[in-house]
């Protein structure tokens, strides 16, 4: 499952490295067509993934448009369906949330509205720990900007591993830079990798160790 996909990089990189993506989910429907199109699943029943349009914040008094309870009982459809077809293979929880929110760059003379809604963003993070914790897959990967763990942003990072550790999940995180995986652009990046502690699939440790942040 791919959270806050946008029109794919993540789900694009999970298929290339032999994957199967179930869905992607974000709130901006006019990703939909470029997402389908271009992320073609080439494994098992080789079918596009599905693109699930929901602002994925709880309704409350500040979130009127919160539609995280619809996402929850759609995936309650769909999770259980596919492990009952896959039952020997794990579920990944991509968690990318938008990067935006942490980089000054994208921040300067912004709107009132705008800045606002980078405001809110920040905690899209935190909004995913009750999918974590309902379906319990057996790995969660995050991705962000390396200024993610910046002070101005509060505790952020470290909130989502704390709650993932909560949970049940061993939770490595550190810095990588896309250059030393083949990638030509000197880019660092916070990633945050993470296994259930019971019940996880035996990870082989040299690869593990191979990716492991830091």
């Amino acid at each position: 499952m791919d959270f806050y996909c946008g029109a794919g990089g993540t789900t694009r990189g999970l298929l290339d490295a032999g994957g199967y993506v179930i869905a992607g989910i974000d709130k901006d429907d006019q990703c939909r067509d470029t997402y389908q199109r271009n992320n073609p699943n080439l494994t098992l029943d080789r079918q596009q993934p599905l693109f699930l349009d929901f602002d994925m914040f709880a309704r409350s008094s500040a979130h009127s448009t919160g539609q995280q309870h619809l996402a929850l009982q759609r995936l309650e459809v769909l999770i259980p369906q596919h492990r009952d077809d896959n039952p020997d293979l794990p579920l990944l929880f991509a968690i990318c949330a938008p990067c935006q929110a942490f980089t000054k760059f994208v921040q300067r003379r912004l709107t009132d509205d705008r800045a606002a809604a980078r405001d809110r963003d920040r905690d899209l993070l935190a909004q995913t720990i009750p999918f974590v914790d309902r379906f319990r897959p057996e790995l969660v990967l995050s991705e962000n900007v390396a200024s993610i763990r910046n002070a101005r942003y509060g505790s952020i990072w470290s909130d989502f591993q704390d709650a993932m550790q909560t949970i049940g999940y061993t939770v490595s995180d550190g810095r990588v830079c896309a250059s030393r995986f083949g990638v030509p652009q000197h880019r660092r990046r916070s990633v945050v990798l993470a296994y259930r502690t019971n019940g996880s699939p035996e990870l082989d440790p040299i690869v593990w160790t191979q990716f492991r942040p830091g």
